[in-house]
C-alpha cells in the first residue's frame, strides 16, 4: 500500500530512504494477524512528520500531540537518541523533528516526564525558532491554510526558502488533485 497523498506532500529537501525504512519495519501480530509495521523510531519520525505537516497546513489538533505523548512514553527510553539524530539529520529532517519535539514538549508542559526528549532538544537548541506561548497556541488554533503556520514551517525546512517555494510550486497541482478527489470523491 502507498500513501500517495503524503508522499507528494512531502518536501523535495528530505531524503528519506523509503527501501530502509521498511527494510526495518517491525511485525506486529493482532487477532492471530501477522502485520508489518513502522520501526519503532520511524513510528517517532512519522508521527513527528505528521505534527509538522499538519501545523504548516494550520490543521493541527492537541489529539496529535496527546498521540505523540503516549508513543514516546512507550518509546523513549527504547530508543537511540544519539542515533536518531543523525539519522534525521542525513534525512535532513533534524529541524523538523527537533521543532516538533520542542512545540510538544511546551504545550503539554511535559519536559520532566521526557527526560531524553528534553535533553535533545536543549542540545539542538540552536535549531529550535522559538515561539511565545501565545504563537504556539496561535499554531494549534489556526485555520485551514493560515499564512502564520506556513511563515513558521517555512523558517523550519531544511533547505532554502527559494527551494521550499519552488517545490511548494511543483507539487501544487498534486496536491489539488488530492484535495479535490477528497471533496468530490471523481
Amino acid at each position: 500500500a502507498v500513501d500517495l497523498h503524503w508522499a507528494l506532500s512531502a518536501n523535495a529537501a528530505h531524503h528519506l530512504d523509503y527501501h530502509a525504512i521498511w527494510q526495518q519495519r517491525q511485525n506486529f501480530v493482532l487477532f492471530n494477524r501477522d502485520f508489518s509495521v513502522l520501526s519503532d523510531e520511524y513510528e517517532v519520525v512519522f508521527s513527528l512528520i505528521s505534527i509538522f505537516k499538519d501545523v504548516e497546513r494550520g490543521a493541527a489538533r492537541l489529539k496529535t500531540f496527546v498521540d505523540l505523548y503516549f508513543i514516546l512514553n512507550t518509546l523513549e527510553s527504547r530508543l537511540d537518541w544519539n542515533i536518531f539524530v543523525e539519522n534525521r539529520r542525513r534525512e535532513k529532517i533534524l529541524p523538523i523533528s527537533i521543532n516538533v519535539l520542542a512545540l510538544f514538549l511546551d504545550l503539554l508542559v511535559c519536559r520532566d516526564q521526557f527526560p531524553a526528549v528534553s535533553r535533545l532538544v536543549a542540545r539542538e537548541r540552536e535549531l529550535v525558532k522559538r515561539v511565545s506561548p501565545q504563537a504556539r497556541v496561535a499554531l494549534l488554533e489556526a485555520s485551514l491554510g493560515a499564512l502564520q503556520n506556513k511563515v513558521w514551517a517555512a523558517g523550519v525546512y531544511d533547505c532554502s526558502r527559494l527551494q521550499l517555494v519552488l517545490w511548494w510550486l511543483v507539487s501544487l497541482p498534486f496536491r489539488l488533485a488530492v484535495h479535490n478527489f477528497a471533496k468530490t470523491g471523481d
